[in-house]
């Protein structure tokens, strides 16, 4: 059993990711792909973090997984709860074998 697979193991935290694609509603709203669940570990706590305007900002929760989902700060995220959070952020930091997880940092 790798790591990764351990890790997987104990993230017992989902999330529901919508990610937007460029069509516009005919109510002018965002409209977004079908959802699809990810599994990993949700972290309640702030942190100043960078976000994709350049700006830096507090994020009050985190979210890291090593799925491959395609996430970005323009997808719609549902929380296990039902709650929908901003996303400010999202990191993806590489070692020597590609992307090794990805932080998902919400307002």
């Amino acid at each position: 059993m790798t790591y990764i697979d351990n890790f997987q193991d104990c993230g017992q935290d989902t999330l529901t990711v919508a990610t937007r694609t460029t069509a516009i509603s005919g109510y002018g709203a965002d409209s977004y792909n079908s959802a699809t669940t990810v599994k990993g570990l949700l972290q309640q706590e702030f942190r100043l973090v960078r976000a994709a305007d350049g700006t830096e900002k507090v994020s009050s929760a985190n979210f890291i997984t090593f799925s491959t989902e395609s996430i970005s700060v323009t997808s719609r995220i549902t929380l296990s709860d039902g709650t929908n959070r901003p996303v400010i952020s999202v990191e993806s930091p590489h070692d020597e074998v590609g992307q090794a997880y990805s932080r998902i940092n919400f307002g």
